[in-house]
């Protein structure tokens, strides 16, 4: 028997941050849904993280997740130059 798969959800403000930053939903919904790394932020939220490379320069797509029973919301999104500062280097 397969594991019961986990529903993505997204909240307004997740929403909004995708659309003021003009990020690729799709992108955001794999990180959440497969990301390179994880990082705990609170007992039920972790940041869901991955690089990518827009432009020659590679950035870190960070994006809070938090857990409700099988679900896992968006918080919020955020990408960042600042790989160093926040990857870990690995899950």
């Amino acid at each position: 028997m397969s594991a019961p798969s986990v529903k993505i959800r997204i909240t307004p403000h997740a929403e909004e941050q995708i659309r003021n930053r003009k990020l690729n939903r799709e992108r955001v919904i794999q990180v959440a849904s497969s990301p390179e790394e994880t990082a705990a932020a609170s007992q039920s939220r972790y940041f869901a993280q991955s690089r990518y490379e827009e432009g020659g320069k590679v950035y870190l797509l960070r994006v809070l997740v938090e857990r409700v029973e099988d679900e896992r919301w968006i918080v919020t999104v955020y990408p960042t130059s600042k790989v160093a500062k926040y990857w870990r280097g690995g899950r």
